[in-house]
């Protein structure tokens, strides 16, 4: 069951968290490290500080994705009294901070140079801090949770029911509109594993290339159309 959309806790749908945020990385089409919510990045000559530029990406309600909402959310993951259990994914970090809203500086304890690749997981994906601090249940409950990705929760019944919508102000361009309807069957032997989902990508995205295709089928979940 979709118990949570909380990407910093960790025990998350993927299927789910991977089509409604976007993080610094994402996986192309042959499971390598590319941009997202990063512009740009660069390293140090040790590689152990990575300067990130982002993008210029609006969250839902239309503010701006800012550097700060990275730290942010990197600071819940690890803090001790949120206690995640996905926090040791963030141990090689040594420090991060924000430049502004469009530039994040992350060091690490030692040379990191797969860090796109560690970066791209949904724990670090960034969060709307205020909100959650307001309204404790929002990702148990789903549809006013503000999002960056390219499909926002419309409707969730518990252990029955989840519909995306999308995003219009999405910059990325041709991304499919899709259904997402749980089935309560049991999950694929195989288990869920981004790099062979959806085309390859981490995202969730139905796209190759910006070319459009088929709804995807999610393992346990039915997939249909919607204008």
């Amino acid at each position: 069951d979709m118990g949570t959309l909380d990407w910093n806790y960790g025990e998350v749908n993927p299927e789910i968290v991977y089509q409604i945020m976007e993080g610094l990385f994402r996986a192309d089409e042959q499971g390598r490290p590319v941009p997202a919510a990063a512009k740009s990045y660069s390293w140090n000559k040790e590689k152990t500080e990575l300067e990130i530029t982002l993008e210029k990406r609006a969250w839902s309600d239309g503010e701006p994705v800012c550097a700060r909402h990275f730290v942010d959310s990197w600071n819940r993951l690890t803090s001790k009294e949120f206690a995640s259990g996905y926090a040791h994914f963030a141990h090689g970090l040594k420090s991060y901070k924000a430049q502004g809203c469009e530039k994040l500086i992350v060091a690490f304890v030692r040379p990191t140079p797969e860090a796109p690749a560690l970066l791209s997981l949904y724990v670090f994906f960034p969060l709307r801090l205020e909100q959650w601090e307001v309204e404790k249940k929002i990702f148990n409950e789903g549809k006013t949770l503000i999002v960056n990705g390219p499909f926002k929760v419309e409707h969730w019944t518990k252990n029955q029911r989840m519909i995306l919508g999308n995003l219009r102000a999405f910059q990325r361009r041709n991304v499919v509109l899709f259904v997402v309807v749980h089935k309560n069957q049991a999950p694929s032997p195989e288990g869920f594993t981004p790099s062979t989902t959806c085309d390859g990508r981490h995202d969730g995205f139905s796209t190759v290339n910006d070319r459009p295709q088929s709804p995807v089928f999610i393992p346990g979940f039915a997939t249909e159309t919607a204008d």
